[in-house]
């Protein structure tokens, strides 16, 4: 399922700046959530394994069944709309996963996109907009949810998240703060055993 990738010059410069012990595989299949069988598979590649989970009072009660399991503490990797290329620091080391959608694509495009992964490793930002929205998701929902539905409120908190990675990711790069300071930093919830 999972074969690492050799890395060009340019991109193991990247993966030393910004995330030095991550690995990066090419995987067999496609997927949008790595099934919890096959994300298994990871236990025999890596030295860790460390699942995300967050207290379900986070939730509104209608939350998609996507975040519900991702929420669990089920070791979940990748979420709808990540597209060619998934990131995990729920391993130790973390990893970069590039998805057979991409077949074809530009070599450039793709050294793109896991350079882009490699970064948002090192930004020590959460996986998930869950981690970063924490306890005000339900708000979030509160406030969109009964014009957006429950689809259309996880969607916007991904667009809010994403745009949030990217404006962190920029000012880093410029020499910036890591992370752009907010009032109130949602906490991670260790998971248990």
């Amino acid at each position: 399922m999972f074969t690492e990738r050799s890395l060009s010059e340019p991109l193991s410069s990247v993966r030393d700046a910004h995330a030095p012990d991550a690995v990066v595989f090419d995987t067999e299949r496609d997927f949008e959530t790595l099934d919890p069988a096959v994300a298994e598979e990871l236990g025999l590649r890596v030295d860790g394994l460390d699942p995300a989970e967050y207290p379900t009072e986070w939730l509104p009660a209608d939350a998609p069944d996507q975040l519900v399991e991702y929420a669990s503490g089920a070791f979940t990797v990748g979420a709808p709309g990540d597209g060619g290329v998934a990131w995990t620091r729920q391993t130790d080391p973390p990893l970069v996963f590039v998805k057979p959608r991409l077949t074809g694509s530009p070599d450039d495009f793709v050294d793109f996109l896991i350079a882009e992964a490699l970064v948002e490793i090192g930004l020590d930002l959460p996986e998930h907009f869950l981690g970063f929205f924490g306890e005000r998701y339900r708000d979030l929902d509160a406030i969109a949810g009964d014009s957006l539905g429950p689809a259309g409120t996880y969607q916007l908190a991904t667009a809010l998240f994403d745009a949030y990675v990217a404006v962190t990711a920029t000012r880093c790069s410029r020499g910036g703060p890591t992370r752009i300071r907010t009032s109130t930093r949602p906490t991670r919830t260790p998971a248990s055993g």
